[in-house]
């Protein structure tokens, strides 16, 4: 699934049209999805979205037409199609984040030998600002683990000879089990709609580790002080990545300064406010303040691609 440059979560008073794309196969199409308060029901050739699955598989045939999603708030979203986008043909290739940090492939091989996984400092921040956003979108679809990582984001590499990893368009993975149709939900599938505060505190303990990674371009198995927090026996307890994402914290305001290490401090301590719970409009916005905007705005700080 393609989330990514993707689900941007807006505030109330946010007014800026909100975009993302959507791309389940390479053979599908890109789609813009526009914010709209315009009544666009009545018009000729608009219709409803019930069904985006179906909506994509018939896509070739609607294509003179307008659609529209609806959201939780009632507002209308017009897609329309972005014929400027291209992605690989098949067969493709992907790297997960987690490769593209240490820089070797799912095998140890490194991934290149010429610096193209390498991800610049804008590129990783670039990716820290949609999966910041994406928590608040994705916390209640199976799509997204309260024990999610590096190994979950993928990334498609371009066509061309560079092979280099398509880093505006992430996709998340995640496998699900075949269910038969009269079997019982699994209790965590039950949960996702409701997660407890345990939860909240996962998912977003899961984004702040993902946050330093992101900051340092490293991995926080590959951190060297991380054996100060092993148990008795030498080897990796529960407290052990707690422990050491809270002393790699220190570390992140002398590397991306004050905003991005609340940020990350945040997320590591559950530190909103609101009693954590996804399902309270107020904590949600606690989160898009605390963590989503000040990552945004450290992103300006960069011209954005292409201008």
């Amino acid at each position: 699934m393609n989330i990514l440059s993707g689900f941007p979560f807006r505030s109330a008073k946010a007014k800026k049209q909100t975009r993302f794309e959507v791309a389940i196969h390479p053979n599908l199409p890109f789609l813009s999805v526009s914010s709209t308060i315009t009544s666009i029901s009545h018009e000729p050739n608009v219709q409803e979205i019930y069904d985006i699955c179906t909506y994509l598989q018939n896509w070739g045939t609607r294509q003179d037409e307008l659609h529209y999603l609806i959201d939780e708030q009632k507002r209308k979203h017009v897609l329309h199609p972005m014929s400027d986008q291209r992605l690989p043909g098949e067969p493709f290739e992907t790297a997960t984040l987690e490769s593209l940090l240490r820089h070797k492939s799912e095998d140890g091989k490194p991934t290149s030998t010429d610096g193209h996984d390498t991800l610049t400092r804008q590129e990783r921040l670039t990716i820290a600002a949609v999966l910041a956003s994406s928590v608040l979108q994705l916390h209640s679809t199976p799509w997204l683990t309260d024990s999610w990582n590096k190994r979950d984001i993928l990334f498609l590499r371009a066509s061309d000879e560079s092979r280099r990893p398509l880093i505006e368009y992430p996709y998340i993975s995640q496998s699900f089990p075949l269910l038969k149709s009269n079997a019982t939900p699994r209790s965590s599938d039950r949960n996702r709609s409701n997660p407890t505060e345990y939860d909240c505190r996962k998912y977003l303990f899961s984004l702040g580790v993902l946050l330093l990674e992101l900051c340092f371009g490293e991995v926080l198995e590959d951190q060297k002080f991380r054996k100060t927090y092993y148990g008795p026996n030498n080897e990796p307890n529960d407290l052990t990545d707690h422990c050491t994402a809270l002393a790699w914290q220190k570390k992140v305001q002398g590397e991306c300064g004050e905003g991005l290490s609340d940020a990350i401090r945040r997320c590591i301590d559950c530190s909103f406010g609101p009693k954590p719970d996804f399902a309270d409009k107020n904590f949600r916005a606690a989160v898009f303040a605390g963590v989503v905007e000040p990552v945004e705005d450290l992103l300006k700080c960069w011209p954005a691609p292409g201008a």
